[in-house]
């Protein structure tokens, strides 16, 4: 959390409710594409199902957005819908939000 990026978007998530992003990559197609506005709106809780936002303290720059395929105590693992492998796992706050599609 120590990008400045990343602390505006929590910023703006935490004033405004929700956060209008460009998808980059093609990790969620069909669901999201590249390029695609989407929203991204706080959640109380996360499960395996939903689409997220998030990021991993290594690379704070890095917004990943990926479906929720596990959720243990306080993290979870991820992927992408068009990905062959799951993503390392990361911690419960280091998600940023639940992805909506924009219409």
């Amino acid at each position: 959390m120590n990008d400045i990026y990343l602390k505006i978007m929590l910023d703006h998530l935490h004033t405004d409710g929700e956060i209008l992003y460009v998808a980059n990559g093609h990790s969620m197609l069909p669901t999201i594409k590249d390029g695609e506005k989407v929203l991204i709106k706080s959640k109380k809780q996360y499960v395996a199902g939903d689409i997220v936002a998030f990021y991993y303290d290594a690379n704070p720059k890095v917004i990943i957005l990926h479906r929720i395929i596990l959720v243990r105590e306080k993290s979870f693992f991820a992927k992408g819908d068009n990905n062959t492998f799951v993503d390392k796992i990361a911690p419960l706050n280091n998600i940023i939000g639940y992805v909506f599609k924009k219409n």
